[in-house]
């Protein structure tokens, strides 16, 4: 029996989950970790958590957009202005989504597919509309 690796030039994707993780986004040619985005956001004192993802854009590739749970009074300028004034600018923000809580499965991972998906859908019916 032949072992290929999962990405083979043969064409083949054996052992590729569908739950992919997407370590970084790719925001106008650069690298961008959504750990780091989601750490500069954890120290905000009225965030009780946090998800970053990547927003596809036309100009950019992506736009890292963020879902955030409040646990005090703030609002969307200002948690952009917290990460504009502590990350490189190509990092900034492109958007703040206020949520109840942050989708997550039974071991506590963040599901980000769930938001991947929303913006999938907002694209999509953006495309029909357009038609």
């Amino acid at each position: 029996m032949e072992s290929l690796h999962p990405r083979s030039t043969q064409g083949i994707d054996k052992g590729i989950s569908t739950n992919q993780c997407f370590c970084s986004l790719q925001v106008s040619g650069n690298q961008v970790a959504p750990a780091e985005l989601e750490n500069v956001l954890a120290s905000h004192p009225c965030i009780a958590d946090q998800c970053v993802v990547g927003k596809p854009d036309d100009r950019r590739g992506e736009v890292p957009w963020a879902f955030v749970v409040k646990k005090g009074e703030v609002t969307e300028q200002e948690v952009m202005d917290w990460v504009k004034n502590r990350t490189s600018k190509y990092k900034h923000l492109g958007g703040v989504e206020f949520v109840d809580q942050i989708v997550k499965n039974q071991s506590g991972k963040i599901l980000k597919k769930v938001y991947r998906e929303q913006f999938k859908k907002e694209r999509a019916a953006a495309i029909k509309a357009k038609l």
